[in-house]
């Protein structure tokens, strides 16, 4: 019968606790965050699209987000969480304008569908039957 070897080791655990080569960091030491980045990030908006055809798909993640997050600031608001300043501050955040175009094409492309289909209806004159 074959010998069964053992696997590769683990490396030996190191000592506990561990000793830092820098010790202590100091306050100096702590990188600075932008605000504004972190509530952007809090948010959960996503970057605001490059293009005026991102802007359907961003309305949509902007207004679905704005809703979760109003529901969790009155949450917030009646635990009276110390984060309601957050709250508030990230429905704040979005790019209004990206939002506001995004409706814009969305409304314009469902009306020129609607035209569209009433059109071919209008060219079969009355012979295209829905089917339902």
């Amino acid at each position: 019968m074959a010998r069964m070897t053992p696997g590769p080791m683990l490396p030996p655990a190191p000592a506990w606790p561990m000793a830092s080569s820098t010790g202590r960091r100091s306050s100096s030491q702590i990188a600075a965050v932008d605000p504004h980045a972190a509530l952007v990030a809090f948010a959960g908006f996503g970057d605001p699209p490059a293009s005026v055809w991102g802007t359907p798909a961003y309305a949509l993640r902007v207004i679905m987000r704005r809703r979760d997050l109003r529901r969790d600031l009155a949450l917030a608001r009646r635990r009276h969480s110390p984060d309601v300043g957050l709250y508030e501050a990230s429905l704040r955040t979005s790019d209004d304008a990206a939002v506001r175009n995004g409706i814009i094409v969305t409304a314009v492309f469902f009306t020129m569908m609607t035209l569209l289909v009433w059109t071919v209806m209008r060219v079969l004159g009355g012979a295209f039957v829905f089917p339902w």
